[in-house]
Order: structure tokens, then C-alpha cells, then sequence
């Protein structure tokens, strides 16, 4: 597979890999160092705006944003849309708790307060609700969104 790409695209992939790994690098610190100072630590939304510059996406925004207590549904194309919405916006996300199982990502998807819940776990809908709930209260400008996978 590697041999269908171009050496221009395999240049092209390494420099985003490059400039993904550069925002991180730069943002974790500065998160820890803004938390203690931040109820709604601002890091996560530079660093989604960045990795979102980095694999080449341009962000426009048309129209008004949802109000601060807003819960959007959004059937996603691609990752690339949720840093889209989130460099737009700064919303939390209500992810599918598969996500959870990679512990690096669960770690990035919660320094952006993002909402785990399990649909076969019926048992525990309420905790899973009081979970949202809680995300909406404590949503800065942005909301929340739930992000489903077409």
C-alpha cells in the first residue's frame, strides 16, 4: 500500500504527523499550567484548532452559534469534523465508550471534558444521563455534541 503513495504524499503525511505531534508537545503543558487558573481550560480548543490546521482543514463558520446550553446531534463524516466543531465552538462531546478502550485516547478526549457512555449498558442510562447533564451545565460557550458515525 505504502508503494501507491507519492514520495510528495508521503512527505506531505510526515509533516502533519510532525506539526500533530508539535501541538501536543506545546499544549499538554500549557493545559496543566492553565488549569489550576481556568474553569474552562481554552488549551483543548487551540490544540483542536491547530491539529485541524495541521491535517489541513480551513475552518468557516456561517451563521450563529447555539446558545451555551445546547446539546447538537452530529453524524460525522470523519474525525476531521470533530475538530472542526470543537475548534469552532469549544463544545465537550458525548463519544461511544469503545473510545475509551485506547487509554491515550481517552486521555486526550478527556482534557476536552468529552462524555463516555456505553448504549448496551442499559443499567446504567441514568448515570449516563446525569453524565450529559452535568457536561451541558458545565459547558462553556460551545455545548455539547453528540458525535454518532454514519
Amino acid at each position: 500500500m505504502s508503494e501507491d503513495i507519492p514520495t510528495s504524499g508521503k512527505l506531505r503525511i510526515a509533516w502533519r504527523l510532525i506539526l500533530l505531534i508539535a501541538a501536543l508537545f506545546v499544549c499538554v503543558p500549557l493545559y496543566y499550567l492553565a488549569a489550576p487558573f481556568a474553569h474552562h481550560n481554552p488549551v483543548p480548543r487551540l490544540f483542536l484548532s491547530w491539529a485541524l490546521r495541521a491535517v489541513g482543514g480551513e475552518l468557516r463558520v456561517e451563521g450563529s452559534l447555539a446558545s451555551r446550553r445546547a446539546f447538537l446531534i452530529a453524524n460525522h463524516v470523519s474525525w476531521i469534523d470533530i475538530l472542526a466543531l470543537s475548534a469552532a465552538t469549544g463544545t465537550a462531546f458525548v463519544a461511544h465508550a469503545g473510545l475509551a478502550q485506547s487509554a491515550p485516547l481517552r486521555w486526550l478526549c478527556r482534557l476536552n471534558r468529552t462524555v463516555f457512555v456505553a448504549r448496551h449498558e442499559r443499567g446504567a442510562v441514568s448515570e449516563q444521563v446525569d453524565s450529559v447533564r452535568a457536561a451541558i451545565d458545565d459547558a462553556d460557550e460551545g455545548g455539547v455534541a453528540s458525535s454518532a458515525c454514519a
